[in-house]
């Protein structure tokens, strides 16, 4: 493991982007490391919360929130609930 988060929240609070606009994308969390582990965490945000970018991630017990495409990227990830 190169990285451990563990109860943590990360949330984008920027206003929700009207529809139909362009690149108005913004992220609670980009991963692109290799070995990231979150256990307990809670992602928030409205389109495209969680950007599993790359790498190699484990998460156990998250909670993952957003309205449109919230979990993307091309990253080899686990995600787990016990």
């Amino acid at each position: 493991m190169n990285f451990v988060a563990k109860n943590i929240s990360f949330m984008n609070a920027a206003p929700i982007p009207s529809p139909g606009d362009v690149g108005a994308q913004a992220v609670a969390i980009r991963i692109f490391g290799d070995q990231a582990v979150f256990l307990g965490c809670g992602f928030f945000g409205a389109q495209d919360t969680l950007h599993d970018d790359r790498g190699r991630h484990y998460f156990k017990d998250c909670y993952i929130q957003g309205s449109i495409d919230f979990i993307f990227g091309n990253a080899r990830s686990l995600y787990e609930a016990s």
